[in-house]
């Protein structure tokens, strides 16, 4: 094909998506550029001296620059050291994204003394430093806290308050996000029980005091309680908390907008009431209330440090003014907000558009051949995002995209440390750390299956916590245990527990690394390597063989990972490693990603990616605004929906398309959801195409 045809070709579909081809003129911006060509604003937040700062950043206004650049100011005008300056966020995306902009700045040496991790990183290593029995505890997620809930449940089946819980249908689930929602509030037990009002709350109070001594057996810790636990330390201490002043003299807060009660007051702890201490935010990006993020957060540290500074970043250098017109008009239906008036650095010449279909079918159909007319128009397929409230409304998309032949990627599809055979490997590492673990145990002694059920496990976690201060480990060889089991389940505890004390003498005398330990209780006798291997080696199906084999090697980067952990810590410990692993379990878009491909996901996965071409999909009431919003009839839910389409809305540079159905799997949908007529684009004329 001619150049000049090959031309005509991009012209052309450039033309069909109401945008020619322009420079990626973010991406230069944030390249680091000199720092005389900061805007005003920006120059402001990074040369402000000493005293707390407050800074609303609208979407697309360098936030993160800014405040990488104020670091380096810091430090080139010797105000700070690296080892004084503590840079903390709420995600741990948000985080890396703060070390690697660090590290391309100022080089790998100055970076590496700069502490950048989340509130929760911070809380956990404050515990393990200060009190020596957080050394070794585990720190479980929500499964893990909802299994030991259930694992109460189970042990307690005659106890009057699992009677009261199966009579009023409470499931774990519901339990844990109680109590988690009260300390995330900083509301502890005896407070939660004297304002139970109800049978619901009495019962989960009585399930929360059982949960505490559960908890405290196996030596382990809910997110939310590195967070109390800290403030506690903190509180209680002082010379703890003057120690923490004094290596964090200069504090840095991003993100602060999704940040729960928990997690400001520890911000406030670190710096109050008139430290050094700048938070950067935006309270029209408050998505996260689901998790107990705090709308009114920057008010609340504007209370807590009197003597503070305001700045806003108001100049958008992501989107085009169509998109940042349309997307603020929306945002400005909630009530109560603080207006800012952003301003589109680069000005008109985007494109808005909403379509309106008969069913998910054709919608499907519709966005695949947005996507390939915007790579035929030379727009990169990393530059595509196609989002969504919900990721279920997003397989009639995923389908399309496939039999297109368009490569993509999912968002919140299962990351390594989210896949099973992956988690067990955890679980056994999780044991070698804390053999107090009920969790880990079971998972660990259940995968590969060793024909040691949930009596047998029971029996072991009694005996355990009966004759060896909750060792595990060491009750798998108690002779009680042993006579109790079959001839075949005993030699498999025995090669368990074997294989587990080689693994705990090799750490014991330093003899070997981490990583070998890790190794060895991998491949414990009829264990989990065993196990694939034996399949991958000996299965007549080919499929199985095949996935067996996938598995070793995910195993392998299991083993890689720990080695690589150990090479860039001073002094890693498994702890630290499982912590880390903590948060990467779930893929998001970071900037400077290099995968290439078309990227599918939820709004609040997408939350800090950007793309020249950004498609939102099931635009409709029940679904964005989500349907127990609708129902609920709270202006508050609503509120968070409608900053749920904003944060869409302003990931595009160049297109924003709209979307809704009358009918999605099959059902009637709500109609085309409000917030495409708050924001401007109903008015202007929908564009209709039929199914």
């Amino acid at each position: 094909m001619s150049k000049s045809r090959r031309r005509r070709r991009r012209e052309a579909a450039a033309a069909s998506l109401s945008v020619a081809p322009q420079p990626d003129t973010t991406a230069a911006y944030s390249a680091g550029n000199p720092r005389h060509q900061l805007n005003a604003d920006q120059r402001a937040v990074v040369t402000y001296g000493e005293g707390p700062l407050l800074v609303t950043a609208g979407p697309g206004s360098g936030k993160t620059r800014a405040l990488t650049e104020r670091i380096r100011w810091l430090i080139e005008s010797e105000l700070a050291r690296p080892s004084e300056i503590l840079a903390v966020s709420f995600s741990v995306r948000a985080a890396d994204e703060l070390k690697g902009r660090l590290r391309d700045m100022l080089g790998l040496e100055p970076a590496a003394g700069i502490r950048a991790c989340t509130l929760h990183s911070l809380a956990a290593r404050l515990l393990r430093q200060q009190v020596e029995r957080y050394a070794s505890a585990s720190v479980y997620d929500q499964t893990e806290t909802r299994r030991t809930i259930d694992w109460l449940i189970s042990e307690k089946q005659r106890d009057e308050t699992v009677v009261g819980l199966s009579h009023h249908g409470i499931a774990a689930k519901e339990i844990e996000q109680a109590i988690t929602a009260a300390k995330n509030r900083l509301i502890d037990l005896e407070e939660y029980e004297r304002s139970a009002t109800n049978d619901t709350e009495r019962l989960v109070a009585s399930v929360w005091r059982g949960l505490e001594e559960e908890m405290r057996q196996r030596n382990a810790l809910t997110f939310a309680d590195l967070l109390v636990h800290a403030i506690d330390l903190l509180g209680n201490r002082p010379h703890a908390l003057a120690a923490m002043r004094e290596t964090a003299r200069w504090v840095v807060v991003d993100e602060v907008q999704d940040l729960n009660s928990a997690q400001l007051e520890l911000v406030c702890l670190l710096g109050a009431p008139d430290g050094n201490v700048t938070v950067v935010g935006d309270p029209d990006q408050v998505v996260f209330g689901f998790q107990d993020a705090d709308a009114t957060g920057m008010r609340r540290l504007a209370g807590r440090f009197p003597g503070h500074t305001k700045a806003t970043l108001r100049r958008n250098y992501r989107s085009h003014e169509e998109i940042l017109t349309a997307a603020s008009r929306c945002v400005q239906h909630n009530a109560g907000r603080e207006a800012k008036a952003l301003i589109a650095q680069r000005g008109p010449g985007g494109s808005t558009t909403v379509r309106a279909f008969e069913d998910d079918q054709a919608e499907a159909e519709w966005v695949t051949r947005q996507v390939r007319r915007a790579l035929h128009a030379g727009f990169p397929p990393h530059e595509i995002l196609i989002l969504c409230r919900k990721m279920h409304a997003t397989k009639p998309v995923q389908q399309a995209l496939r039999h297109a032949g368009i490569e993509h990627r999912v968002v919140g599809e299962l990351g390594l440390y989210e896949l099973a055979p992956v988690k067990a490997a955890v679980a056994h590492v999780a044991l070698l750390a804390n053999p107090r673990d009920v969790d880990a145990f079971t998972q660990a002694i259940s995968n590969p299956r060793r024909g040691i059920g949930d009596v047998t496990i029971g029996r072991i976690v009694a005996i355990a916590r009966e004759d060896h201060n909750g060792e595990l480990i060491e009750a798998c060889a108690n002779p009680r245990v042993l006579a109790a089991a079959t001839a075949d389940a005993a030699k498999r505890l025995g090669d368990f527990a074997a294989g587990f004390n080689t693994a705990r003498d090799e750490l014991a005398t330093g003899e070997r690394s981490l990583a070998t330990a890790a190794t060895t209780v991998l491949m414990i006798r009829g264990g989990l390597v065993a196990s694939y291997q034996h399949t991958r080696d000996h299965d007549n199906n080919a499929d199985n063989r095949h996935k067996a084999a996938r598995v070793l090697e995910d195993l392998r980067s299991v083993i890689s990972h720990i080695q690589s952990y150990e090479q860039q810590e001073r002094a890693p410990t498994l702890p630290g490693f499982l912590e880390i692993i903590a948060g990467l379990g779930t893929r998001e878009i970071e900037p400077g990603d290099k995968d290439r491909r078309v990227t599918v996901s939820t709004v609040h996965r997408a939350k800090g990616g950007e793309g020249r071409l950004v498609i939102v999909i099931a635009c409709e009431e029940g679904v964005l605004p989500a349907w127990q919003a609708v129902e609920s009839g709270s202006p508050g839910q609503i509120e968070e929906e409608r900053r749920v389409w904003y944060v869409a809305a302003t990931r595009a540079k160049d297109v924003l398309a709209c979307s809704y159905v009358e009918r999605r799997r099959g059902r009637l949908t709500g109609g085309p959801s409000r917030f495409l007529a708050e924001a401007g684009l109903l008015d202007t004329g929908v564009e209709q195409q039929a199914a």
